[in-house]
């Protein structure tokens, strides 16, 4: 037989080599575009929970404060479907077309503009509710503040006993407001509550820290006023997600204050409740503390009306949420309200309101007493 050699020749380098089989590599983009595909499914099962179930905590909650936010995040998705390729891309495209029309449905980002006529017969009142994070405002600018915006009733919260004392030796907010009932605090409790007409029977609580009084306007009428600040919710991580939100402290306090009013509410009395309810309109206690109130924002209000934002975010003047109210009932109407939000120290901007307080009905009229200081 005949042997037959047999050569070995190398490849030629110009022939093209045919291509791995589908998935027979990991391609970089997988790295990125799958890690995506997560968080979106999380967020929008995060949101349909929270908007389908009355979730108070954890992430469903989470996705309630920051709803209108939400479609920034699938936005920001939607060039992932460049790199992304069969089974990934169409997996991706529809959650994001699904993430935004959620969230532009149930929490759209942009706000309403309401005008509502003034009542030349009613009184008008300008009221204020300010956060002056534990004494982070000088008196100087709060005397600025309010004496630019010049609001009849104020109501402050995280007073502390040296801006407490600022404020009752400031010439001008003593001439300005000569009724005062301030209870500073060394903890975030602290509250005031400044009026330029008569405060009557002033009583404070704690849980949730408030002043509630009866403030007398010059035609006899008689407003109850509170001043409130509601605890924060707690934060944090948690064994079975990255975002704890523990909101059972702040909602007992609300689920107080809405027995506290109730009486009044029953009895036809003007109401008025401002102040940091560390709540956003969002959420279930919302829902809970506001029958027959009025939300000012809500009725007269422009934009979204954020009210706070984080104190790393404190140089820029526009907030993030809103969680600073003013709420009213039985004859007092909201007209306007705006929000404040220049630097001046404090992570929460002045919100400052005008109302009006209509002819009595069935309501009892005060004579009107001569003016003394609280």
């Amino acid at each position: 037989m005949q042997d037959v050699a047999t050569s070995h020749r190398d490849p030629d380098p110009t022939t093209p080599r045919s291509a791995p089989p589908h998935g027979a590599s990991l391609r970089p983009a997988v790295l990125v575009v799958w890690p995506c595909i997560a968080i979106i499914a999380a967020l929008l099962l995060a949101t349909v929970v929270g908007i389908v179930l009355p979730v108070r905590d954890g992430p469903p909650a989470v996705a309630r404060v920051f709803g209108p936010y939400l479609v920034l995040a699938f936005v920001a998705a939607a060039p992932m479907l460049f790199l992304a390729r069969g089974r990934e891309r169409r997996m991706l495209a529809v959650l994001v077309v699904l993430g935004l029309g959620v969230t532009l449905l149930r929490y759209p980002p942009i706000g309403h503009t309401t005008v509502r006529a003034a009542d030349p017969t009613a009184t008008p009142v300008t009221v204020a509710t300010w956060n002056l994070e534990f004494g982070q405002v000088a008196s100087d600018d709060v005397a600025r503040m309010l004496t630019e915006h010049a609001p009849d009733i104020v109501s402050l919260q995280e007073l502390t006993p040296d801006l407490a004392a600022a404020i009752d030796a400031d010439p001008v907010i003593r001439a300005r407001y000569p009724w005062r009932v301030l209870e500073p605090s060394t903890s975030w409790d602290g509250m005031g509550l400044l009026s330029i007409w008569p405060i009557e029977d002033p009583v404070t609580d704690s849980d949730p820290p408030l002043i509630s009084a009866m403030v007398l306007l010059p035609d006899g009428q008689r407003i109850r006023t509170l001043a409130v600040h509601a605890p924060p919710p707690r934060w944090g991580p948690s064994p079975v997600s990255l975002v704890a939100y523990e909101s059972g402290r702040r909602d007992g306090a609300l689920q107080r204050l809405r027995a506290r009013i109730e009486p009044d509410l029953a009895a036809g009395t003007p109401l008025l409740l401002l102040g940091d309810l560390n709540l956003t309109d969002r959420e279930i206690a919302y829902e809970d503390l506001t029958p027959g109130l009025i939300d000012a924002h809500h009725a007269v209000g422009t934009g979204m009306g954020n009210t706070w934002r984080p104190f790393t975010m404190e140089v820029i003047p526009a907030g993030l949420l809103r969680i600073d109210h003013v709420l009213t009932a039985n004859d007092l109407e909201p007209l306007w309200i705006a929000p404040d939000c220049t630097p001046v120290g404090s992570d929460h901007c002045l919100v400052v309101a005008g109302l009006e307080l209509g002819e009595p009905r069935d309501r009892g009229v005060a004579s009107t007493a001569a003016m003394g200081s609280a």
